[in-house]
């Protein structure tokens, strides 16, 4: 019984890391996207099927969030809790949602990229079982 207590915690402790870590890769990655489209035009990505493709920077934020939503999907990332639901999804809300992540730009200047990572999802619980960020589109 208590090898069961032990797996069950170690289980739920490394969905949680596995969470964060995806959160956290989609942040920085697309803040690397961001600093490259100040350097060039274009920037080569995956489409949802793993296929590269160039993607426009000059394009807006409402065509950028749907490219890097694209991009990880295509990149094979999947919600820790469901290995077969892709992430992330397009979504306005905060997720309620174990292992879920909301990616989505305002159509103006920013992608908000929200994780539950426990539930209930919380990023004013103590500690946090949810992250919120944002990275200003500003090439």
């Amino acid at each position: 019984m208590v090898s069961w207590v032990f797996y069950s915690e170690y289980a739920a402790s490394a969905k949680i890391r596995c969470s964060k870590e995806n959160h956290k890769t989609m942040v920085n990655y697309t803040t690397e996207v961001v600093t490259l489209c100040k350097l060039t035009s274009t920037v080569r990505l995956l489409d949802k099927n793993g296929n590269t493709v160039s993607r426009d920077c000059s394009d807006g934020t409402n065509l950028w969030d749907n490219y890097m939503r694209e991009h990880f999907i295509g990149s094979r990332f999947s919600n820790c809790y469901k290995s077969s639901q892709q992430m992330p999804k397009g979504v306005t809300r905060p997720p309620t949602e174990e292992g879920v992540t909301h990616y989505y730009g305002d159509g103006i200047k920013s992608i908000l990229i929200q994780t539950c990572f426990k539930l209930p999802c919380s990023i004013s619980s103590s500690p946090p079982t949810a992250k919120h960020d944002v990275v200003y589109w500003t090439p």
